[in-house]
């Protein structure tokens, strides 16, 4: 959904505040949530909740998994709201920052990843919004989500987070590596050697498909 669309939403909910219908800027938002966090808080969820359980969905391949942290997420930024300055970057990459640290913190707490790869052809990579949603998947799209997700598992935490980032959040590299906290020519590393290896992942698997009888 686009960045209109959304504040279209907001705009004809017919619970939405005076005040939010007329300013919809995510820092504006920031600022009401801060006034009185119980009404408006809500709303910032809701506008930004798709974007970190798909984060969270293409870092494990597990919706529940991605589900749950998104809930530490905004617990997280429901804590912080009050600290929070607007700044000169978007309101989103300071949540995106949260949302990769929270990824990489509750990897780490994992004791196993998932291994098995699915069947199926791999047509693109960041076009399942529907799957993140609950809507239903023909059986090709499905199989493409869900290769391309078991891929992911297959690469380091680091690349995969930079991976995330630049294709789900379409961040910049230069946005990266201030929410990684790490030089920019180490992000471009990091997205060379993950797109590489997924570029091997894919072309194993589709020979794999050919080599079938």
């Amino acid at each position: 959904m686009s960045g209109k669309q959304r504040h279209d939403n907001e705009h004809n909910d017919p619970n939405a505040p005076a005040s939010l219908r007329e300013n919809s800027d995510d820092w504006e938002l920031v600022r009401l949530c801060r006034n009185d966090k119980e009404r408006y808080f809500p709303f910032l969820m809701k506008r930004h909740h798709a974007l970190v359980v798909n984060m969270g969905y293409r870092f494990f391949s597990d919706r529940g998994l991605a589900e749950d942290m998104a809930q530490e997420v905004f617990l997280t930024v429901y804590r912080e709201i009050d600290r929070l300055q607007p700044g000169k970057q978007p309101f989103v990459h300071w949540l995106c920052r949260i949302t990769s640290n929270s990824c990489r913190s509750l990897y780490r707490k994992r004791s196993s990843e998932k291994k098995a790869i699915s069947s199926g052809r791999v047509n693109y990579w960041f076009k399942d919004d529907a799957a993140v949603s609950g809507e239903r998947l023909d059986d090709e799209t499905k199989a493409a989500v869900n290769y391309v997700n078991d891929a992911l598992q297959l690469i380091r935490p680091d690349e995969r987070i930079a991976l995330i980032l630049s294709h789900v959040a379409e961040c910049s590299t230069a946005q990266i590596a201030s929410m990684l906290r790490t030089p920019e020519y180490t992000v471009r590393r990091l997205l060379r050697r993950a797109e590489e290896k997924m570029r091997k992942l894919i072309s194993q698997r589709t020979l794999e498909q050919h080599a079938r009888p």
